[in-house]
């Protein structure tokens, strides 16, 4: 399996590619030079070890050209193919997507075991699409759990608020993931991260760099947001050293305004999560 960051390495191919969706059919387009040889990836794979990275599989082509049936809609850019020409250095590339279904009404999320309800839907949505996006999966045939949920503060005296969830792949490996929604009805991811499989989801303590602003709003901060199961203390501190910050946690959920990288939970150490630096950050 082709690790997450190996993928763009190469030159882009000459090849055109598109994924699209219509009337609820999904498939992916392929037109390159007759004698070419194509892979195919359907979305990142986490192993069972938690490890993300790509399977490519080789598609059929006839004079240059292949349609491939997809499960879903793809959404997030999920699908990658490499193109071989020539003997040449082995290229990879994105297909553009065209989708042309009916939006489907979000689901009620779940309630939290930590923090409080109820759940912001933007922020849910957001949480499990930067799961399903990088995988190709569906979020209907995944087992979802909201780990946390709960607000803060942000610019201009406002408030956002967080929703942690966790789900459990196909192969058994768990992703948690980390999104934040605003009075303004935007939406942003702030960490995303992988567990083995055999994890229970139930045990799991995250913390994630979710915004840099301050509480009041005024000077430039982290916060850093906590969920774990309620009674359990939290710890954040820094490899780099310095005082150790024991954010205040109510039923489990809670945040500090704070930069350290690192927490400790009953005894389990952990790095805080943050946007642009997660398993699937590299294409």
């Amino acid at each position: 399996m082709a690790q997450t960051s190996d993928v763009y390495s190469g030159v882009r191919p000459a090849a055109w590619s598109l994924a699209a969706s219509i009337g609820g059919r999904s498939a992916v387009l392929v037109v390159a030079r007759p004698g070419d040889e194509v892979e195919l990836s359907r979305g990142v794979v986490v192993a069972a070890d938690g490890t993300p990275g790509r399977d490519f599989a080789p598609v059929d082509l006839e004079d240059g050209v292949a349609a491939v049936p997809l499960d879903a809609v793809p959404t997030g850019a999920p699908v990658q193919y490499r193109l071989t020409r020539d003997d040449g250095p082995r290229a990879t590339g994105t297909p553009s997507v065209a989708v042309n279904s009916n939006t489907t009404a979000t689901a009620t999320p779940p309630p939290a075991r930590s923090g409080t309800d109820p759940v912001d839907p933007g922020a849910y949505d957001q949480a499990v699409a930067r799961i399903t996006g990088p995988t190709g999966l569906d979020a209907a045939d995944l087992d979802v759990t909201v780990l946390g949920s709960g607000t803060f503060p942000a610019p201009g005296g406002t408030t956002a608020r967080a929703v942690t969830v966790a789900a459990v792949l196909p192969g058994g490996a768990v992703v948690t993931s980390t999104a934040l929604s605003a009075d303004d009805g935007g939406a942003d991811v702030c960490g995303v991260e992988t567990h083995p499989a055999g994890t229970d989801p139930a045990a799991l303590t995250v913390a994630t760099r979710c915004a840099s602003y301050a509480g009041d709003s005024s000077t430039f901060g982290v916060t850093v947001v906590v969920v774990a199961p309620p009674g359990v203390a939290v710890t954040l501190n820094s490899a780099a050293g310095g005082d150790p910050v024991t954010p205040e946690l109510t039923d489990g959920w809670g945040y500090a305004l704070t930069d350290l990288t690192q927490f400790a939970a009953d005894g389990v150490t952990g790095q805080v999560s943050r946007a642009g630096d997660g398993p699937f950050d590299t294409p």
